[in-house]
């Protein structure tokens, strides 16, 4: 689920130290009804963003994806120039507590 800008699995937040603080607000909630179940992820499926969140067309847009639709892996980030280098040097972790 997607409240605010901010990614939550399971019901813990998803803490992404890679968008620096880069503030979004385009889709920033999903799925926009209020059922919980409607932001279950069947099994076999994967829910994917981009990293231009205000600028991406991804799962907020077009719901999970079957694991044969994803083609390739980011492993650089080549712009903006000052974010040069791996992508995965910054991984998400999940919060220690389950957000009420």
């Amino acid at each position: 689920m997607i409240r605010g800008g901010e990614v939550f699995i399971n019901g813990r937040l998803l803490e992404e130290p890679y968008l620096r603080g880069e503030h979004w607000t385009v889709h920033a909630d999903w799925p926009t009804s209020d059922d919980p179940a409607d932001s279950a992820i069947p099994p076999g499926q994967y829910f994917v963003m981009g990293d231009n969140r205000n600028d991406s067309l991804d799962s907020r847009s077009f719901g999970p994806i079957a694991r044969d639709r994803i083609e390739a892996r980011a492993w650089v980030r080549v712009l903006p120039v000052d974010h040069l280098g791996a992508v995965d040097r910054d991984a998400p972790t999940l919060a220690s507590t389950v957000a009420s």
